[in-house]
C-alpha cells in the first residue's frame, strides 16, 4: 500500500511538473528562432525513411528553408541518432517535434525516481533555467539527458534492454552523452554485464545499420559539424572546469558523470549545461533547490559576457554544493568507521 501511494504521489509530481514545462515552453520560443531544432532529427529520419541520404542536397535545402542563414552548415546528427527516433519520421513534423518535446520533459522530470526521496529532487529540473532554455528552443539535448536518465533508472532496476539501447544511443551527440555513456559501461561491466549484451546488440542494429544505409556517413555527418563549430563561438572550460568534477567525488558515479560531461566539451549555449541537472538531483534538499535557483540570475548577469555569466550562475553554485555534500557525507563515513573503536574503548 505504501509503496502503491509513493508511486502514486511521484507520478502526479512527474505529470504535473510536465505540464508546467509545456506552458512554459509555449511562452519561451526565442523570436529569433524559425522553427524547433527538434525539427533538424524528423528531417534527417524522414530522409531515411524516404531511402535518401539525410545529407543529401534536398535536406540542406529544408534546412536553409527553415532556419535560414542559421540551417546552411546542413544536418549535424549522426545517422545512428536518427535511427534512434525513426519511428516520429512516421508522424507529421508537429506532432513528432511536440512528442519527442513531451518524452524529453518527462525523461528528465524522471530524476524524481533517481532517490527515495523524491520530494529532495522535484524542483530541480522545474527551477534549474538550462531544462527552460532547452524547451525553448526544441533542442535536442533533451532528448539525451532524458536518455541519460533513463540509463540510470535502468541500471538501478536492471532494465537491461533499456539500459543497452540508451548506452548505444548516448554517444550519438558526443557533447551530451558520450561521458555519460562511458561511465555507464564502465559501472554496467562491474555491476552487470548481462547490459553489454544488449548494448552490443544496439550497436549493430545502429551503428552497423547506419553504415548499411549510409556508407560515407561519418566523413559528411564530420562536414556538417566543422561548419556548424565555424558559424558559432564557444567557451572551453578546461582546466579549471576539472574543479567541478572534483567537487563531485562523494556523489553518485552519474553525478560525476554528468559534471564531467558539461567541463569536458566547450559550451556554445546555456543548454549545454543541461546534464548537471542530474547532478543537481543527486545533491537534492534545499541546497540543490538554492543552487539551481540561483540559475536564474543569469537574466540580472546581462552585462557580463557569456563565460562569466556561466561560471557564476552555473558552475560555481553547483562547485560549491557538490563540495558540501562531498565533505559532509566524508564526514559521516569517517564517523561511522570510527565508531566501533569508540565503543569498544567506553566499555573498557
Amino acid at each position: 500500500m505504501t509503496y502503491k501511494c509513493t508511486l502514486i504521489t511521484r507520478s502526479v509530481a512527474l505529470a504535473g511538473g510536465t505540464a508546467v514545462w509545456l506552458y512554459l515552453w509555449l511562452l519561451t520560443k526565442p523570436p529569433g528562432l524559425p522553427g524547433r531544432e527538434f525539427q533538424q532529427l524528423w528531417l534527417g529520419a524522414e530522409a531515411i525513411l524516404a531511402g535518401e541520404s539525410p545529407y543529401s542536397q534536398h535536406v540542406q535545402q529544408q534546412m536553409f528553408q527553415i532556419y535560414g542563414e542559421w540551417g546552411r552548415h546542413g544536418l549535424p546528427y549522426p545517422v545512428p541518432a536518427l535511427l534512434a527516433i525513426l519511428p516520429a519520421a512516421l508522424l507529421p513534423a508537429s506532432v513528432a517535434i511536440a512528442v519527442m518535446l513531451v518524452g524529453s520533459l518527462i525523461g528528465i522530470a524522471a530524476v524524481v525516481f533517481l532517490h527515495p526521496s523524491w520530494w529532495r529532487q522535484v524542483l530541480i529540473p522545474l527551477l534549474f533555467l538550462p531544462v527552460l532554455r532547452a524547451a525553448g528552443l526544441g533542442q535536442p539535448s533533451l532528448l539525451w539527458v532524458a536518455l541519460a536518465v533513463l540509463l540510470v533508472l535502468a541500471l538501478q532496476r536492471r532494465w537491461l534492454m533499456v539500459a543497452g539501447f540508451c548506452l548505444a544511443v548516448l554517444p550519438a551527440k558526443p557533447q551530451t552523452g558520450l561521458v555519460i555513456a562511458v561511465v555507464g559501461g564502465l559501472y554496467a561491466l562491474r555491476s552487470d554485464r548481462a547490459v553489454l549484451g544488449w548494448f552490443l546488440a544496439w550497436v549493430m542494429v545502429l551503428w552497423g545499420g547506419a553504415f548499411v544505409l549510409v556508407p560515407n556517413w561519418v566523413v559528411v555527418c564530420l562536414d556538417s559539424i566543422i561548419k556548424y563549430r565555424s558559424m558559432y563561438s564557444s567557451v572551453l572550460l578546461l582546466p579549471f572546469g576539472l574543479l567541478i568534477v572534483l567537487a563531485s567525488f562523494r556523489l553518485p558515479w552519474w553525478a560525476i558523470a554528468s559534471a564531467a560531461q558539461v567541463v569536458l566539451f566547450p559550451i556554445q549555449d546555456l543548454y549545454g549545461a543541461l546534464p548537471l541537472v542530474l547532478a543537481w538531483a543527486a545533491i537534492g534538499g534545499p541546497i540543490a533547490w538554492l543552487g539551481v535557483g540561483l540559475s536564474w540570475g543569469w537574466a540580472l548577469a546581462a552585462g557580463l559576457s557569456f563565460s562569466w555569466k556561466l561560471w557564476l550562475c552555473i558552475l560555481l553554485p553547483y562547485g560549491i554544493a557538490a563540495s558540501w555534500q562531498s565533505v559532509s557525507a566524508y564526514r559521516e563515513d569517517r564517523a561511522l568507521r570510527l565508531e566501533p573503536h569508540g565503543t569498544q574503548a567506553s566499555n573498557a
